[in-house]
């Protein structure tokens, strides 16, 4: 919240005005089984958000499924998301996201990348081709350059490539 301006955000709902963080606005948690109680969703999308997403935000929420924050002026890097065992789809695009590394760290969960017109540039990096979940990679509108590599085949449940 404060690494990203949340005073200044379209939506801030209860954000660290109440305990209960599953009512806070754009939050949504598990109802039930092991991760109940948890953040199962973070969806902010377009929420005048600024700055840095703060890496730590991975480990702390292994019961996230859905981290949404496109449209906002953010950085967004992957330092520990390997914590956040259940995630399978992360929404980034249209953010000032420059890098993919550490990415890798999902490779068991993460079915749906979507980071079109971010600030990707130079090689889709390897450790892309190490989620083997991903069913949707959308990379479009960056200035990435080279050529895929032939680890690509190794996404056998990709099904959209953008």
């Amino acid at each position: 919240y404060r690494s990203t301006g949340g005073t200044s955000w379209t939506v801030d709902d209860n954000w660290l005005r109440n305990d209960d963080y599953c009512i806070w606005a754009g939050i949504t948690c598990h109802d039930s089984g092991e991760f109940k109680g948890l953040v199962k969703e973070i969806n902010l999308p377009d929420n005048n958000m600024i700055g840095s997403v703060t890496p730590v935000i991975w480990a702390l929420l292994e019961g996230l499924e859905l981290f949404n924050v496109e449209k906002n002026d953010v950085t967004v890097t992957f330092d520990f998301v390997s914590s956040a065992l259940n995630l399978e789809t992360i929404v980034i695009s249209e953010t000032n996201t420059n890098t993919l590394s550490g990415i890798g760290g999902v490779a068991g969960s993460l079915k749906s990348l979507h980071v079109t017109n971010a600030k990707l540039s130079g090689n889709i990096p390897e450790e892309l081709y190490t989620l083997t979940q991903l069913e949707s990679i959308y990379l479009s509108h960056n200035d990435l350059s080279g050529t895929l590599s032939t680890s690509i085949g190794g996404l056998r449940r990709l099904q959209q490539l953008y």
